[in-house]
């Protein structure tokens, strides 16, 4: 469990790990930053510490369950979710052109676990329907699946 540290401001900070990310180092290896998320509380007593603390906390224990949820998932599935919560927002328009790349196009990457599907697993589909579809259609899949993995990720 993280630990809230005092800011000279007088409030709490407590920081927890998020995730990690690769990045490429100029002498051109591959590194990995941390990437923690923030949770301050502006009450400089001791309860105000342990409402950061617990703040992190509940944070941290959602993001454990619902990691493991998704990670059961195949992208198919999770991408129908994702439409699915998205239909009361986007316009009808939007929702139909969503479920037509859900449907016609990224045959390769529906069967595949989300935890299983990296960068490269994408440009490779998104290559395959680059050599029969036009520019703004292939945009148009890698916004849904960008939008999609973006937000699985963090």
């Amino acid at each position: 469990m993280a630990t809230a540290k005092k800011l000279p401001s007088g409030s709490w900070r407590c920081q927890v790990l998020s995730h990690t990310e690769e990045y490429t180092k100029p002498d051109g290896t591959i590194g990995k930053r941390k990437i923690r998320k923030s949770f301050t509380c502006d009450d400089p007593t001791k309860r105000g510490k342990r409402i950061c603390e617990q703040m992190a906390a509940e944070w941290a224990a959602s993001k454990e369950q619902s990691s493991t949820t998704a990670g059961t998932l195949k992208f198919g599935e999770a991408l129908e979710d994702y439409i699915s919560s998205r239909e009361n927002i986007l316009s009808p328009c939007t929702i139909r052109d969503y479920r037509g790349i859900q449907r016609n196009y990224i045959p390769s990457l529906m069967d595949i676990k989300i935890d299983d599907i990296t960068q490269d697993d994408i440009q490779k589909a998104i290559n395959l329907e680059a050599v029969k579809l036009s520019p703004k259609t292939v945009r148009n899949i890698h916004g849904l699946i960008s939008g999609y993995t973006d937000r699985l990720w963090r």
